[in-house]
């Protein structure tokens, strides 16, 4: 699933929740981060915290920018896989970060594009 829904994939993954516990279908989700929009009663916290502990493993994190990219190290001491451009910004892409470090750079440090969060088989 590739969404980028302007911070509704909250709702959109907790919908999903109850249809992967069950086993119904694990699809790899892949998203862009509005950290701003994520706060009180819109909390992705829960949501991914749930998401992880049905078996999701971040399987690969993009930054936004130079900034973020330096953000996303300063945080994690993790170094990315690559570097390339788009979209005229220098993104870097960060693989196998570990689930607390997830949340923590989704939800409040920020510096994120994209992420690809995957079931584990």
């Amino acid at each position: 699933i590739r969404m980028d829904v302007e911070g509704h994939e909250v709702e959109i993954i907790s919908g999903m929740l109850e249809s992967i516990k069950s086993g119904l279908f694990k699809p790899q989700i892949c998203f862009e981060p509005h950290i701003s929009s994520y706060s009180g009663e819109h909390d992705f916290k829960p949501i991914l915290k749930t998401l992880f502990s049905l078996g999701y493993k971040t399987k690969f994190l993009s930054s936004n920018a130079i900034q973020g990219t330096k953000k996303i190290i300063d945080y994690t001491s993790v170094y990315p896989k690559i570097t390339l451009k788009s979209d005229g910004e220098e993104r870097a892409l960060f693989e196998n970060l570990n689930t607390n470090q997830t949340i923590d750079i989704l939800t409040n440090i920020g510096g994120a594009r994209t992420v690809l969060l995957s079931p584990l088989q």
